[in-house]
C-alpha cells in the first residue's frame, strides 16, 4: 500500500542524476536516473545515439533528465552532472561551444519549469553508476517506474 501511495504521488523535489561518455566507433551514450527525497528511482532513460558527440550528448541527458522530473510532476530540482562545462555554461554567463549552443538554451529553458532548480558537479565514480543503473532500464525507457501499465 505504501509503495503504490508513494508511486502515485507527486514528488516535490526531485534530483536529477546524468551522464554521457563517447561510444565506439561513433557517437555517444546518455543516460539519467531521476530520484524522489527518498531516493527510489522514479524514471530511468539511456541512449546510444550515433548522431551525437559527447559535449551533446552531455546536454541531451541533462534536457531529457529534466523533461522526465517535470512528467513527475516535481516542483524543485537538483541535476548532477560530472561534466563541469555543462554547469558553467547553465548557470552562468559562460556559453558552451557553437554546437551546443542549441542545447544549452533548451536545458536553460527547462530549468525555468520548476519552482527550484539547481545545476550541481558530481564524481565521475558517481557517473558511472548512473549509467549502469538508467542502462538496466532499456533504451528510450522514461516511464514512472513501478506504475500499472
Amino acid at each position: 500500500m505504501v509503495g503504490e501511495r508513494a508511486s502515485a504521488t507527486r514528488p516535490e523535489e526531485v534530483r536529477v542524476l546524468t551522464t554521457a561518455a563517447p561510444a565506439a566507433p561513433c557517437g555517444a551514450t546518455w543516460a539519467f536516473v531521476v530520484r524522489d527525497r527518498s531516493g527510489l528511482a522514479l524514471r530511468k532513460g539511456f541512449e546510444m545515439a550515433a548522431d551525437l558527440g559527447g559535449d551533446e550528448a552531455a546536454y541531451e541527458a541533462v534536457a531529457r533528465g529534466l523533461e522526465a522530473a517535470r512528467a513527475a510532476g516535481a516542483c524543485r530540482v537538483s541535476v548532477y552532472t560530472p561534466r563541469a562545462d555543462v554547469v558553467a555554461a547553465v548557470t552562468g554567463p559562460v556559453e558552451g561551444p557553437a554546437h551546443v549552443l542549441g542545447r544549452q538554451l533548451q536545458v536553460r529553458a527547462l530549468l525555468h519549469c520548476f519552482r527550484s532548480a539547481r545545476v550541481k558537479l558530481m564524481s565521475p565514480a558517481r557517473a558511472g553508476q548512473v549509467l549502469l543503473e538508467a542502462r538496466s532500464a532499456g533504451p528510450l525507457q522514461a516511464s514512472l517506474l513501478g506504475s500499472a501499465a
